[in-house]
């Protein structure tokens, strides 16, 4: 209710005259209320438990092809039971507590996503990142920095080449050529 007056408060002083009923805030406080009544899923904490599993064992530094695709299907199952999952709690100060831990919570899985996304595409082992399916660097076919985007609801990844610039002295340094 705070935003709502201070957005009503920052209108005026901008000599808007706002409709407090526009803005859609009724229907989406009636969509947070139909998911608190909502009481029939899994705990959110562990759902949270089961994405840390994950990221630890299939997507963090020691990766396989084979692991990050069930990674990948094991996301796609604890997101659907994220949306599902209990709003917990006596109180109203509980729910929304609960409701942010469930949002953050889709937030985690969806990073997790885009890191499997991106680890699949890179083929090889790179910096502190180790696939066994592919051990060895490759400079010849990755110099490149790979960029995710949302394309109909799907993490798409592309490939970017490196721009290598020469190494410049920093500001300030003396110069090589003027030293005896």
């Amino acid at each position: 209710m705070f935003g709502l007056r201070s957005g009503i408060g920052a209108a005026c002083e901008m000599g808007e005259r706002p409709d407090p009923e526009g803005g859609g805030w009724k229907e989406g406080f009636e969509r947070l209320e139909e998911r608190v009544s909502r009481g029939d899923g899994g705990d959110v904490d562990e759902i949270r438990r089961g994405v840390q599993r994950v990221g630890a064992l299939t997507i963090g530094q020691i990766r396989d092809g084979d692991r990050l695709e069930r990674a990948l299907v094991e996301l796609g199952d604890l997101e659907r039971e994220n949306d599902g999952a209990k709003v917990a709690g006596d109180a109203p100060c509980q729910w929304w507590e609960c409701m942010r831990k469930i949002h953050e919570t889709g937030n985690l899985i969806e990073v997790a996503r885009m890191l499997t996304v991106a680890a699949l595409e890179r083929k090889e082992s790179r910096g502190g990142h180790f696939r066994f399916d592919y051990p060895d660097l490759d400079d010849d076919n990755w110099k490149y920095n790979i960029i995710l985007s949302l394309e109909d609801g799907r993490i798409v990844p592309r490939r970017v080449e490196v721009q290598r610039e020469e190494a410049k002295p920093p500001p300030g340094a003396a110069s090589t050529a003027a030293m005896p």
